[in-house]
């Protein structure tokens, strides 16, 4: 069983990520994240600022949107093809059911590493505030839903316009316009909860329904993006 599950991931790698670049580029984005997080750890007095209703944009940025930026542009790199040499005709052929369960496969090998990352190095970056605790493990998973949420509206995007550079711009400027007004434009659906300190500027359940609220609404962009791209027979 172990034997035909491996190869099946082999020749789905094979098919989806031509010589592996994918993984390369992603172990590389570990590589980087992780030395990052070793040599350039945030600073000890995180929670004296968090506290104080600063900002933290400058600590947490580089997982709030550094790297959902890096993901919905691997997202785009994996799909682009599908609609401009209309692969996605033979790729919805072969979808057997009313779900994309492919799409969601595809999805999934981009979103599970990138969310990896996060929980991998973030430790290590955040050690002299926590290390390898329950409030070092919060300190990580918290950029999940941020992932999520990016890479599942640019597959949402794309699946509508059936176009891999208009769900780049749609969500780039999704991102741009996040960053630019500090997380005050889409508020409860921002990004930016954590580098912009909702949990004490705002409220803590503010904060938590902005966490929840963007991994529900990934998980349903998802669902109607690989409903939206199968073939019912």
């Amino acid at each position: 069983m172990l034997m035909f599950t491996s190869k099946i991931n082999e020749s789905f790698i094979q098919f989806y990520d031509t010589k592996k670049r994918l993984l390369k580029i992603m172990g590389a984005i570990f590589v980087i994240y992780f030395l990052h997080a070793f040599f350039m750890p945030a600073l000890p007095n995180y929670f004296e600022y968090l506290h104080e209703k600063y900002s933290l944009a400058g600590i947490d940025n580089i997982y709030e949107y550094t790297l959902p930026v890096i993901s919905m542009l691997l997202m785009f790199f994996a799909f682009v093809s599908d609609y401009t040499k209309k692969k996605y005709e033979l790729l919805t052929f072969y979808n057997a059911s009313s779900f994309n369960s492919i799409m969601l496969f595809r999805w999934l090998y981009i979103a599970i590493p990138m969310n990896v990352i996060i929980v991998v190095t973030a430790p290590f970056y955040y050690r002299s505030i926590a290390f390898l605790d329950v409030q070092s493990l919060y300190l990580s998973i918290r950029f999940i839903p941020n992932v999520l949420f990016v890479t599942a509206l640019f597959l949402l995007c794309m699946t509508m316009t059936k176009n891999g550079y208009a769900a780049l711009v749609v969500t780039s400027t999704y991102l741009l316009l996040d960053i630019l007004s500090s997380a005050r434009i889409f508020k409860i659906v921002s990004l930016g909860a954590n580098s912009y300190n909702y949990y004490y500027s705002i409220s803590p359940t503010y904060y938590l329904i902005n966490r929840l609220l963007l991994v529900v609404l990934s998980l349903l962009f998802i669902y109607v993006a690989c409903k939206k791209s199968s073939k019912v027979r």
